[in-house]
Order: C-alpha cells, then sequence, then structure tokens
C-alpha cells in the first residue's frame, strides 16, 4: 500500500474505551438509506462491526444532511451478539427509512463530505461522532467513485454568529428570493451575519452550476 493510500484511509484518534476498542473488528454490516442521492434528501447510514472473539457488536448509527448541516445525528451503542443488534439499533434504523446493503467506503465518503460542506458553514456534527467514527476506521472514501452532492437550494438560516438555528427551509428558488419571502425581507433585516449568508450563497451558486 503506497503512502497516499494510507493517508486517504479515515484513521480516527483513538481514546481508551468507548467504540475505539471496535475500530479493529470486522465489518459487520453497513446498511444505507434508498434515494440517498435525491436532492436534499436526509441519508441514515449504519455502521456495524463483529468482534470474532466475543461476538459483540459495536453500531454506529448516522443521520447526515447533505443539504447544509452534515452530521445531523449520531448514535453508537454496542450489543452482546448479533441477534440483539438486529432487534435493536438495526430494526431502529429500518423504521426510520427504509435501508439497504452499501459500500463501506461509499458511507464513510457521504460522512465525511457532509461534514467538511457543514464546516465550511461554521456547523459541528453531533458530539457523539466523536465516538461513531471510530467504526469508519479503515473506510478509504477517495476509492469511492460515486459523486456526493451537497448544498443544493435548501438553505438553513442562523440567527447569530455562532450558529445557532433558527429557521430551516428548502426553495427551488435563488436565495435572495427566499429571503425575500421572509418577514423582513433583506439578509440586513433578518438580522443573519454576513459571513452565513456569503457562504450560502456561494453554496446556491455551486448548486447551479
Amino acid at each position: 500500500m503506497s503512502k497516499q493510500q494510507k493517508k486517504n484511509k479515515h484513521t480516527p484518534p483513538k481514546p481508551a474505551g468507548g467504540m475505539a476498542l471496535a475500530a479493529g473488528w470486522p465489518v459487520h454490516e453497513v446498511l444505507l438509506s434508498r434515494g440517498w442521492e435525491q436532492e436534499a434528501a436526509l441519508t441514515t447510514i449504519l455502521v456495524a462491526r463483529r468482534s470474532p472473539a466475543s461476538g459483540k457488536v459495536a453500531a454506529a448509527l448516522f443521520l447526515v444532511d447533505l443539504a447544509c448541516l452534515g452530521v445531523k445525528s449520531a448514535q453508537v451503542k454496542l450489543f452482546k451478539d448479533a441477534a440483539e443488534y438486529a432487534a435493536g439499533l438495526r430494526a431502529h434504523a429500518q423504521r426510520v427509512q427504509p435501508m439497504a446493503p452499501a459500500d463501506f467506503d461509499l458511507a464513510a465518503k457521504i460522512i465525511f463530505t457532509g461534514l467538511e460542506y457543514a464546516a465550511g458553514l461554521g456547523l459541528k456534527p453531533d458530539p457523539v461522532f466523536a465516538q461513531a467514527q471510530h467504526l469508519l476506521a479503515g473506510a478509504d472514501p477517495a476509492a469511492c467513485p460515486t459523486p456526493v452532492r451537497t448544498g443544493w437550494r435548501n438553505y438553513s438560516l442562523f440567527m447569530r454568529g455562532d450558529g445557532l438555528l433558527f429557521g430551516y427551509f428548502e426553495t427551488p428558488e435563488s436565495f435572495q428570493a427566499a429571503l425575500d419571502g421572509l418577514v423582513g425581507g433583506t439578509a440586513e433585516e433578518l438580522g443573519l451575519p454576513e459571513n452565513i449568508v456569503r457562504r450560502l450563497e456561494d453554496a446556491e451558486q455551486q448548486a447551479g452550476r
């Protein structure tokens, strides 16, 4: 394996305990919500790894918003065996959205693409992601040829410069047209920070290309 290939593989930091203990377990299953590539869809991803020694299953469930928020939520849980996992987090994920088996690298690519896009808007992932990311160890997002789009014409607005969310909406029109339809009309009247407005306008321009 080349140095560049090693660099591309996701290797999260390993604190003692938690999901880091399962980072080296073989991947048991990866499920991805159907229709994830549709514009402004919320994407559910389930990654499970199973211990070859004890049979325990460590699982992480990610909810990814590629339109703006990135890793909107994350859950992690350790199960005593595959049966308990199937009846627990796996069953829950399938109740939320129709799921299908997926490539591990694609799942990681969706997660980290959303994470990077949201970071550009000044947004941080769910704090549980710090543990959930350990189950992505060894994934190689760069090896996946499937394109992952972000932004589209789906915007979140922020009341303050610290990123506190006060509204979320979808619009097929331009950002300014959407602002014009809100109470207050302009970005200045709505009190949106200039850096947020500029980033969202940039995202709109990229989506329109």
